[in-house]
């Protein structure tokens, strides 16, 4: 796994800016009873809770790379069928028909190959299953830029 340089302090200072495409995602979501649900790129985990309490899942499982962004669940109080796990995106195993709703807010812009990213997620879904994901048009901010090229180096 690459080096871990999320720093929660700084992804929280941004935490409303997050919150608002979160929720406008899961507006989109249509609720059933019993939900399995993988959030993946959870992050501090702080919304996985909000989507697995609003949408009273069964299970839900938040998964992200960085170690030092799931330590913050750590001194959370747990919840009954709400863990987190240590894994990518590109790597996240799913399983044929698993789950109602896959979710991903703001993550999939920092992987590659999303044809075949997407294929397999959406074998991970049951019949009638959901995959709701957002992107931001970010690369074109400055940040990314620098990004981009610093990558070249």
């Amino acid at each position: 796994m690459a080096t871990d340089t999320w720093n929660p302090t700084q992804y929280n200072k941004f935490e409303r800016e997050r919150a608002q495409p979160f929720f406008d995602l899961l507006a989109l979501v249509r609720p059933e009873p019993a939900m399995r649900i993988p959030d993946l790129g959870c992050g501090t985990g702080r919304l996985t809770r909000v989507l697995h309490e609003r949408l009273d899942a069964r299970e839900t499982i938040g998964i992200d790379r960085s170690v030092k962004m799931l330590q913050q669940q750590e001194d959370e109080p747990g919840l009954p069928g709400l863990r987190f796990e240590l894994g990518t995106i590109e790597e996240f195993p799913g399983g044929r028909g698993a789950f109602n709703l896959i979710f991903s807010n703001a993550a999939f812009h920092w992987v590659s190959e999303h044809e075949q990213l997407l294929g397999r997620l959406a074998s991970s879904l049951n019949r009638g299953g959901q995959l709701a994901f957002q992107v931001p048009a970010s690369h074109d901010e400055p940040s990314h830029l620098i990004a981009a090229i610093h990558s070249r180096c």
